[in-house]
């Protein structure tokens, strides 16, 4: 089998890809390094971490510590607070879950895929993780009669 990477699928995959990589790290470093009720203003601009360049560690921490740094992070914090649903497979996708949950040659259905990767919820979500599952059960079985 031959791959073709040519064209623009495969460079703007590539392009998501690094991207996705590229935030990972500087979250891992964050997470890590950045302690500003902890550390002095002093010992975070000097990262331990030698595989991070230096100028670019700075320019990160002096990003985090500006307004809009700050005003980012406090809201994605209440976005990710309003979450009702979270995702529990990690990094697996839907086919490889449900291809997982493949019983002896039977396909579950889509609820049942839905309910695995979606339904553990954190206990005040119990009622909303029912909620959104019956929903989409109904759905599903509204656009399945159609």
């Amino acid at each position: 089998m031959e791959y073709n990477f040519n064209g623009p699928a495969p460079k703007r995959w590539t392009l998501t890809k690094i991207n996705h990589c590229w935030r990972n790290w500087k979250n891992k470093l964050k997470e890590k390094w950045y302690k500003p009720t902890t550390k002095t203003m002093e010992e975070i601009l000097e990262c331990p971490d030698k595989r991070v360049d230096l100028e670019q560690w700075r320019n990160l921490v002096e990003f985090w510590n500006s307004e809009d740094g700050m005003a980012r992070s406090d809201r994605n914090a209440k976005n990710r607070a309003n979450l009702n649903l979270n995702h529990a497979c990690g990094t697996k996708s839907m086919a490889r879950l449900r291809d997982e949950l493949t019983i002896e040659g039977e396909e579950p259905d889509r609820l049942e895929v839905f309910q695995k990767a979606y339904g553990k919820a954190k206990p005040n979500e119990e009622a909303s993780t029912k909620l959104v599952c019956n929903n989409f059960f109904f759905i599903t079985l509204e656009t399945e009669l159609h």
